[in-house]
Parts: structure tokens; C-alpha cells; sequence
């Protein structure tokens, strides 16, 4: 995650699919297309900009065998976390589809990611005062698919 202390700037998640269990590696019928993020305090919204360009952007990104790195822009809305101690994490929603319809490698890949203990992304908590003109973003519905930093 980058933050530019001197501007307040937004932040860029890199977010890659770094899973722990082969059944939750993407296979190649399948693809996992990203509908927004959800964050576990109030503390970062989603942002316009932000990441160099690099990847491109998370939100309508679509993660498959060949392709699995986006840029999730993100702001402080200059909320603390509650509490001060509390973890602070994002993770990505969206919605799985598999080419084969409902196969047995579909099923066993679903079921893995459900299980994947490492499927949301530590955040710092931004400095103190760091308010913005950013909205929350709608956390949207559907299948939480993050890809682990």
C-alpha cells in the first residue's frame, strides 16, 4: 500500500490472487469478476485515483488464469478505527463464473476459496486528520473473492 504524507494523497493496494490452497488457484474455466470492496471499519472509502497505472484498476477487473493483478485506489475518510486497536482489512467482491458451468473443478475451486484463510488485505491506519471529500463506496453484493497481497 502507498500513501503520500506530504499531499494526503490516496492510497494503491496492489492486490494479486496469492492463495494458500491449490483448489483456490484459479483454474482456467473460471473467471472472477470484481464488483467493489468491502472494508472492516470506516476508516478508507474506494477513490477515483490514486495508483500509478501500472495494473489496472480492481473494480471491474476480471481475474482469470492469465490475469491476476489489479490496483485497488483507495482514500483515509479521516475516521479513526474503533477501536484504536482494531484490525483494519479490505477485501474485494464479485462474481465467480465457470465456462463449464457446475463442474467438479468449479465446485472444488468455490468451496477453497470459502475455506482460504488469507483472503483479505491488511491496511495501516492512516495518519491522524486525514479527512476527504471522498464518499464510502457501496459495498455491493456477491461473492467475496479477494486476491491476498
Amino acid at each position: 500500500m502507498s500513501f503520500d504524507e506530504n499531499t494526503l494523497a490516496d492510497n494503491c493496494v496492489t492486490v494479486n490472487w496469492i492463495v494458500e490452497q491449490d483448489n483456490a488457484k484459479i483454474p482456467e474455466n473460471v473467471q472472477i469478476w470484481i464488483s467493489g470492496a468491502r472494508f472492516t471499519d470506516d476508516v478508507y472509502a474506494l477513490a477515483d485515483s490514486g495508483c500509478s497505472g501500472e495494473n489496472p484498476p480492481c473494480i471491474e477487473f476480471v481475474f482469470d488464469i492469465a490475469d491476476q493483478t489489479c490496483d485497488l485506489a483507495i482514500v483515509p475518510t479521516g475516521n479513526q478505527p474503533s477501536p484504536p486497536d482494531a484490525p483494519l482489512n479490505v477485501s474485494l467482491t464479485g462474481e465467480v463464473t465457470c465456462s463449464d458451468g457446475e463442474s467438479l473443478d468449479c465446485a472444488k475451486f468455490l468451496s477453497a476459496v470459502f475455506t482460504e484463510s488469507n483472503l483479505s488485505i491488511p491496511l495501516d491506519t492512516p495518519p491522524a486528520n486525514t479527512p476527504s471529500d471522498t464518499p464510502p463506496a457501496d459495498e455491493g453484493l456477491g461473492v467475496t473473492t479477494s486476491g491476498p497481497a
